[in-house]
């Protein structure tokens, strides 16, 4: 009888969980302050298949974001999906677009050969600002640093 009311339970209590997707992360928020502050963004395939890779950012507003993207190494743009190798790592800086910070985003992945599998990303990101007489920093986590 235990048994049954702990497997009902179970049942019940999943089905009330978050809906997440596999190869999908969300960036909790990115920063920029146009006087000398950016948030850079570092995405590694920790698979050994090649990745199919969209981030998307969203401005304070929700409106998409249009500010430049600086420092740049295999994605050129945001909202436009690249290919990420595996073991490779892209990287990004955002560097404008302050007036419209604080934002967010969302990274989705998947396997550029469906038949080849699930892939693995980990992401991270940083703000950082440096202008004299005054410096700031702050890890920016993305799904706690564990593969999605």
């Amino acid at each position: 009888m235990k048994k049954n009311i702990v497997t009902v339970l179970l049942f019940v209590s999943a089905a009330f969980l978050p809906k997440t997707h596999a190869g999908t992360a969300i960036i909790p928020n990115y920063h920029i302050w146009d006087g000398g502050g950016k948030s850079c963004f570092n995405i590694s395939n920790v698979s050994t298949t090649s990745a199919l890779v969209n981030v998307q950012l969203f401005n304070r507003t929700g409106a998409p974001f249009n500010g430049s993207v600086a420092s740049k190494y295999i994605i050129d743009q945001i909202g436009i999906p690249f290919t990420l190798e595996p073991k490779k790592t892209a990287f990004f800086c955002l560097t404008s677009g302050g007036g419209t910070s604080p934002g967010y985003g969302v990274i989705e992945s998947q396997a550029l050969e469906p038949a080849a599998g699930q892939v693995f990303l980990v992401a991270h990101g940083y703000y950082s600002s440096a202008v004299p007489n005054t410096s700031q920093a702050f890890s920016i986590p993305i799904n706690g640093g564990l593969p999605f």
